[in-house]
């Protein structure tokens, strides 16, 4: 069985992707836990 390595992922080249990624993760989050019902200690809020 051959393993295969993760290529090296130089973080300040794509320091700015990782930034935009983080946002729109964060504003996914808010639409979905605006759209969703209520439930106790905010368990309704869970990212998928």
């Amino acid at each position: 069985m051959k393993q295969t390595m993760w290529p090296e992922l130089s973080y300040p080249a794509w320091k700015e992707t990782c930034t935009t990624l983080h946002l729109w993760t964060q504003i996914v989050g808010k639409i979905r836990l605006s759209q969703t019902p209520w439930l106790n200690h905010s368990w309704h809020a869970v990212f998928f």
